[in-house]
């Protein structure tokens, strides 16, 4: 079964939006994680997006315990 969660982030400075969404799926006995996250205005979020998701991906990488193959 998967799971799509959708949030909103918010900026502290300028109060700016960005939508996340992060898909878990299992996948041939194993989770897929896919997160994304990007800006609802602006041409430039000065890689506070990539920080997002990066930041995300090591918290999670971290709360596995070095589980990373099925």
């Amino acid at each position: 079964e998967e799971i799509l969660l959708e949030a909103t982030a918010t900026s502290g400075w300028f109060g700016f939006k960005d939508d996340v969404a992060v898909r878990i799926r299992p996948v041939e006995g194993a989770t897929r994680v896919d997160m994304r996250s990007i800006s609802r205005v602006g041409l430039s979020d000065l890689g506070a997006n990539s920080k997002r998701v990066y930041g995300m991906m090591m918290e999670l990488q971290d709360r596995a315990d070095g589980r990373t193959t099925p």
